[in-house]
């Protein structure tokens, strides 16, 4: 499956800011039985991250009613699977907000370690 234009942004920023690459279109082991794909995971250090495009557009997937059950659903399956989750927006990928997300995020793994 190719990324969206948004997926590919914050791809592209995740390799420039030189993080680890992650898994793309990525689905829970633990979920088998459900078809949800993460749009980045980082499986060593359980972290996903979707990106919800269309957020100022009605009735898109990630709008709707549906879409939104849909993905609170998702979430808390991870969580409860023991993952860490982010929903990241268009204007927090263009504005950098969510790939430096994505580095606190990681880094706090690595400080754990230590």
């Amino acid at each position: 499956m190719t990324l969206s234009a948004l997926e590919s942004q914050l791809a592209y920023m995740i390799k420039a800011y030189g993080l680890p690459e992650p898994k793309t279109q990525y689905r829970l082991p633990e979920l088998p039985e459900r078809k949800f794909a993460w749009d980045f995971c980082w499986p060593c250090e359980r972290l996903l991250v979707d990106v919800q495009g269309g957020t100022w557009v009605a009735n898109s997937g990630h709008t709707s009613g549906t879409g939104l059950e849909r993905d609170c659903e998702k979430m808390v399956l991870a969580t409860l699977a023991g993952y860490r989750v982010m929903f990241v927006t268009g204007m927090q990928i263009k504005d950098g907000r969510a790939v430096q997300w994505i580095e606190r995020a990681l880094k706090v793994v690595d400080a754990s370690e230590i």
